[in-house]
């Protein structure tokens, strides 16, 4: 890994800002740095509509060997965050003090880009992966909620948003871990895409709800 790289990344992140509703700027940005490190790409402008949002979703497909991995982060940030300084001190970046400084979830992202560089540097053998970069997320997750699933082949997901859990005891880090069980005793399967569990797991809860009775 490049810190040098990885920082200047991040830092060129936040520098365009991804207001909620106003991300259109930062996803043109991010597809480029998206087709740069060798991913296929496409927009969902219609998630972006539903959102109510000016910016579209993002889903990113880089080619490998054997079963894919979906990566995903989410591209807005709560306000002030238009105009952000990245200022470096002492080894941590801040904003300037006038606006947030968008780690939540950029840091993601970064994170993301680097880890793809670093292949292709090191002409390392990759699975396939798939990115989903999704709006609104600080205002109800809704770029998560109207995504086309139907584009994600991925059976395992990882959602990178901004928090380090590695040391919090387990019963915190469970609350911050969204899992789908891949178990048929659990209502999901293996052969399943990520779509038709999620959806599968959905449809089996219908029938746990309690409801009113008299």
């Amino acid at each position: 890994m490049s810190t040098q790289r990885l920082v200047k990344t991040f830092c060129d992140l936040v520098s365009t800002g991804s207001e909620t509703g106003h991300e259109r700027a930062f996803c043109i940005e991010l597809e480029k740095v998206l087709i740069e490190a060798g991913f296929e790409v496409e927009r969902d402008e219609e998630a972006g509509k539903k959102c109510g949002s000016d910016g579209f979703n993002i889903y990113g497909y880089l080619p490998g060997e054997g079963e894919s991995v979906l990566l995903s982060c989410h591209t807005d940030t709560v306000t002030p965050g238009a105009a952000v300084t990245p200022v470096e001190r002492d080894g941590v970046i801040y904003s300037d003090g006038t606006t947030i400084l968008g780690s939540d979830d950029k840091s993601g992202i970064a994170e993301i880009i680097e880890a793809v560089t670093r292949l292709k540097e090191n002409g390392e053998k990759n699975r396939p992966v798939e990115v989903l970069f999704s709006l609104s997320e600080e205002v109800g997750m809704l770029g998560s909620r109207y995504a086309d699933y139907g584009k994600i082949k991925s059976k395992t997901a990882l959602v990178l948003d901004g928090e380090d859990i590695t040391y919090l005891p387990e019963h915190k880090r469970a609350k911050r871990i969204a899992r789908i069980f891949q178990d048929p005793m659990r209502g999901t399967a293996p052969d399943l895409t990520l779509e038709e569990n999620v959806a599968l797991a959905y449809a089996r809860a219908g029938g746990h709800l309690f409801a009113p009775a008299l």
